[in-house]
């Protein structure tokens, strides 16, 4: 389960995911960005979210495992509600 840990949209809001069979929560996003609008990858590997920082809002793809996030989309303007394409 992939979801918001605060409110998004402020400063501090993390990306988190939680095995739901171990209840184990893994934090992926960074503290310097507010983290919101999860969504999972086809293969389930990645997550997409949008990332604000500095009030710029872009969309980030991070490793389910907790590798590290990268930008994909850096657009003027606010780039909200990932979707996966298959």
């Amino acid at each position: 389960m992939a979801y918001t840990v605060g409110k998004p949209g402020t400063p501090g809001a993390r990306l988190a995911v939680t095995n739901v069979r171990t209840g184990q929560r893994r934090i992926l996003s960074a503290e310097s960005e507010s983290a919101g609008a999860p969504s999972w990858s086809p293969n389930g590997r990645y997550i997409a979210y949008t990332s604000t920082v500095a009030g710029e809002a872009d969309i980030r793809v991070v490793r389910v495992d907790g590798g590290g996030a990268a930008t994909i989309v850096r657009a003027p303007g606010a780039d909200w509600l990932p979707r996966w394409i298959r």
